[in-house]
């Protein structure tokens, strides 16, 4: 299920964002066959009945959380979501995160000094699109359905 955020200034639609819904309450994506889920302008989520008004709040039924279109695809074509757990061409596992102003990957990785080895977690790598099938990422989950592709950074 996607839903939409629309903003609007007067009734001209400024933006459209694609987003998906992860429901903590269930553990499971949040879908509809009977309405649709739309973004109002505070970013609450609401649930919109065909024909039907006034929206209906769903933050005061069901914990979630939203999860959005980075608007990249990976080397298969796969849509990139917030939360995406990818495979880089070097086989390195990482996370798509929002940070500051966009986008990233963040990736967890050994250091050591002085002889003391530490974890060190980068949240600046820039996330960007390609299709090329050898040096391209890949999504292989998220963080939602599939924590445990991440345990490794840490151990």
């Amino acid at each position: 299920m996607y839903g939409w955020q629309i903003n609007r200034r007067g009734g001209e639609i400024l933006s459209r964002v694609r987003f998906k819904i992860w429901d903590k309450t269930h553990n499971k994506w949040l879908t509809s066959n009977c309405g649709q889920f739309l973004l109002n302008q505070n970013g609450d989520l609401v649930f919109h009945q065909e024909g039907l008004n006034p929206l209906e709040e769903v933050k005061s039924v069901i914990d979630y959380e939203i999860v959005r279109d980075t608007g990249l695809k990976d080397k298969y074509g796969k849509v990139i979501y917030e939360g995406d757990i990818i495979r880089t061409h070097e086989n390195r596992i990482q996370k798509v995160i929002w940070n500051s102003n966009g986008f990233k990957l963040e990736y967890k990785f050994k250091r050591s000094y002085l002889g003391e080895i530490y974890w060190e977690t980068r949240k600046d790598i820039e996330l960007s699109e390609t299709h090329n099938k050898r040096w391209g990422i890949e999504v292989i989950g998220n963080i939602y359905e599939n924590p445990e592709l991440l345990e490794g950074d840490s151990q």
